[in-house]
């Protein structure tokens, strides 16, 4: 068991959940890490609903700095599921938080855009279109990024999508798009 001190060198977490969800998807992880030392792990929920990726975007970056401003700490980690992982880098990206996160963890994140996104009935999924402005403006994404990802994940259209070529891309064997959220294997690593 890790002692006081080490728990105060963990980097806190920002939890980014994805489409048409809210914060509470992350209960799971949010207990696996504070058991297992972190101190500092805050889920966010987008705002206002349906809205386009950069407003969600934008409001992460509040809470980016807010997280950094109350742990003390000069930069955070990022967890986002599906979509959580394009608005983390696109505020990373195109509103210049790069400089406050250490490191992307994507968990069914699709980099490339998703053809599934034509079933959308909230406006943040128009911009998950692999030919849309969100995609092309993150497509040269360089923080540094771990993408974990599945075979089985179905609403990844290409699967290829979630397993982008800047990233260490991580495949976890038959788990849903959904499952991620709530797995050990994804957990742990």
């Amino acid at each position: 068991m890790a002692d006081s001190s080490d728990h105060q060198h963990r980097v806190p977490v920002l939890l980014v959940h994805g489409y048409s969800l809210n914060r509470a998807c992350f209960t799971f992880l949010q207990t696996y890490l504070h058991t297992r030392g972190w101190d500092w792990v805050w889920a966010i929920n987008h705002g206002p609903r349906s809205s386009p990726i950069p407003v969600y975007a934008k409001r992460l970056g509040r809470s980016i700095e807010r997280l950094c401003e109350e742990s003390g700490a000069e930069k955070i980690d990022i967890v986002g599921h599906s979509m959580g992982g394009i608005v983390a880098a696109y505020a990373m990206k195109e509103f210049g938080y790069a400089n406050r996160v250490r490191k992307l963890i994507t968990l069914g994140t699709p980099w490339a855009g998703t053809k599934t996104h034509v079933f959308a009935w909230l406006r943040e999924g128009l911009d998950m279109n692999p030919n849309g402005e969100v995609i092309e403006a993150i497509e040269d994404f360089e923080g540094d990024t771990t993408a974990i990802w599945s075979q089985k994940d179905h609403l990844m259209l290409p699967i290829s999508s979630a397993a982008p070529a800047h990233a260490k891309c991580i495949e976890v064997p038959n788990l849903g798009h959904l499952e991620m959220m709530t797995s050990a294997r994804c957990f742990r690593i």
